[in-house]
């Protein structure tokens, strides 16, 4: 299989050796991916390093960092540009990664092992030390399945992958077909967390699997970002958006996730002592004036859906 790693970028240096070196070190993998490093404006010295220490990967920059390198454009512009850098040079898989993932020896082949065309796969999810899993890892993906608990426990050789509801962003191994089948990244998102929410919401309105392979293991800094107990106002928009996008809910059923949110946004002042609620009603607002785009959005994948059932029938 044609594996294209897709590394996401900015502002680096701290991981670019340990990630590069678990792609390129020949006793790691016997798969050797073709890497393309998607660099979000960054300037601290990651491209001239890669450049310098691996020539073999292939840099490339966002439309707009090249016409202003200073600016940023977020995760999911810098992503896209290098899965479309990947589909146009005839990739039959694409690894998107994080700039602070690494991968553990022969993660690479468990992963390809279980890679089919109609299937997002992910890895098992240690945290930077390796000391235990990732927290996101653990709180999104693991809490939530018994069966993908017990693998890990038990550390099974014979485990193959396990069909899990939610993944955290970080290492996906995206299947070519399955990359045209339910579209790009949503423009509308500029972070990861984002984009990989509704990306995932997407593949079950489309009935595709999302499966953690547990013998594949790859490393995830994250927890090294320092104090995440703060709750970030940004995410308020974020939980908006992806209501707005889903194609699975009527208005009505929009309408009740958006009460939802706001009784939930209720406990979070209480606990973070800190009023949300203009925080709320302005994004509301914002929404409100997007929806000709996410009605088109919605229509778009309700599209591929049909598409989809009537390619099966």
């Amino acid at each position: 299989m044609k594996i294209y790693a897709v590394i996401v970028t900015c502002n680096a240096m701290k991981w670019m050796e340990k990630s590069l070196s678990s792609l390129f070190c020949d006793n790691r993998h016997s798969i050797r991916p073709h890497v393309i490093v998607a660099d979000n404006a960054s300037t601290d010295g990651t491209l001239e390093y890669i450049s310098r220490t691996f020539p073999e990967a292939e840099i490339i920059r966002t439309a707009e960092s090249d016409v202003n390198p200073d600016v940023k454009h977020g995760f999911t512009a810098a992503a896209q540009a290098g899965i479309d850098r990947a589909l146009a040079s005839g990739a039959e898989a694409v690894l998107l990664m994080h700039h602070d993932v690494w991968l553990a020896p022969e993660a690479l082949e468990a992963l390809e092992a279980c890679c089919t065309d109609d299937s997002l796969l992910v890895p098992a999810y240690l945290n930077g030390p390796g000391t235990d899993y990732e927290t996101s890892f653990s709180s999104k993906t693991v809490r939530h399945s018994r069966e993908l608990r017990k693998a890990l426990k038990k550390n099974r050789a014979d485990a193959g992958k396990i069909r899990v509801g939610n993944v955290p962003s970080g290492c996906w191994l995206i299947p070519a077909d399955l990359i045209k089948e339910t579209g790009p990244l949503n423009p509308f998102f500029d972070t990861a967390s984002g984009a990989a929410s509704e990306y995932l919401a997407r593949l079950r309105y489309l009935s595709k699997g999302i499966f953690v392979v547990p013998q594949a293991r790859v490393f995830h800094d994250r927890d090294s970002y320092g104090d995440r107990t703060l709750y970030d106002k940004n995410d308020i928009f974020k939980d908006l958006l992806l209501i707005g996008c889903d194609p699975g809910k009527c208005g009505i059923a929009r309408a009740a996730a958006r009460i939802s949110l706001f009784f939930g946004l209720i406990r979070k002042t209480v606990h973070y002592r800190v009023n949300l609620f203009p925080t709320y009603f302005n994004d509301l607002r914002r929404i409100r004036a997007m929806r000709p785009e996410l009605r088109k959005l919605r229509r778009r994948y309700e599209d591929f859906s049909v598409s989809l059932h009537s390619d099966s029938i």
